[in-house]
């Protein structure tokens, strides 16, 4: 009896060209790929919103982007489903360690600097009788 492979992510599928004849190998895709591509971006994006919390100059905000742009290239190529969730959890730990005791709140967002700023006026009369 024959011995199941063990999952390898990088496992290979073999196309024919029927025009050449030839076979090519392409890799085929990693099924954890989509869920993996989606936390990572959100987790990005609250990396940098994080950062823009805590600094309000514009250049070193640019210079500290550019550093956790380079942190998560640095381990974009990982393709150990536990490795990566590990360090996903390790980011959101991270986040959730220097979260910011008053971030800044896109302006219409419930919370935001602007939200409900302008009110529409109550309907009917706003003034007294006798003025």
């Amino acid at each position: 009896m024959r011995q199941p492979q063990p999952y390898h992510p990088q496992t290979f599928s073999q196309t024919t060209n029927e025009k050449t004849s030839k076979t090519t190998k392409r890799a085929m895709s990693v099924p954890f790929a989509q869920h993996n591509k989606r936390a990572v971006s959100s987790l990005y994006r609250q990396s940098l919103r994080l950062a823009k919390s805590w600094i309000n100059r514009r250049d070193l905000f640019r210079a500290k982007a550019l550093e956790i742009r380079q942190q998560f290239d640095e381990n974009r190529d990982i393709t150990d489903f536990r490795k990566s969730e590990a360090l996903i959890q390790s980011t959101r730990d991270l986040l959730k360690r220097y979260a910011h005791p008053d971030p800044i709140i896109p302006s219409q967002r419930p919370g935001g600097t602007r939200f409900e700023r302008n009110v529409p006026p109550p309907e009917g009369k706003i003034w007294n009788e006798g003025w």
